[in-house]
């Protein structure tokens, strides 16, 4: 494998998980006793959510924008991009990440 696209992996998968780290900890309204962190190494990542219920609706709506994500447990999204992912399609899934996290944290602070 190329030096310069290992690098180049590199650089996005670290870009790609502060950015997800930073939108979430920044742009999503906050829940009371949850702090959000993204795990993982390289590309290999996780979002911890509070509960299996909660994950299930972020993943619901990332489907309804057309990303597809799969479960890791305890309750966390697993994510496993391409090692070539474009710059433009990661600006994608952090922003459908964020909406989709947003929109449920707004669904359990509404009260039912």
């Amino acid at each position: 494998i190329d030096e310069k696209f290992l690098e180049d992996v590199r650089n996005k998968s670290e870009w790609f998980k502060n950015a997800l780290q930073r939108h979430l900890s920044c742009d999503v309204p906050k829940m009371e006793d949850w702090h959000w962190t993204v795990d993982g190494l390289g590309f290999m990542l996780a979002i911890n959510t509070p509960s299996k219920e909660f994950r299930r609706k972020v993943m619901d709506f990332a489907y309804d924008e057309k990303l597809l994500v799969a479960t890791a447990e305890p309750a966390a999204i697993r994510l496993l991009p391409p090692l070539n992912i474009s710059d433009e399609v990661m600006f994608q899934i952090v922003d459908i990440l964020t909406r989709s996290v947003t929109k449920t944290v707004q669904l359990y602070q509404t009260p039912q």
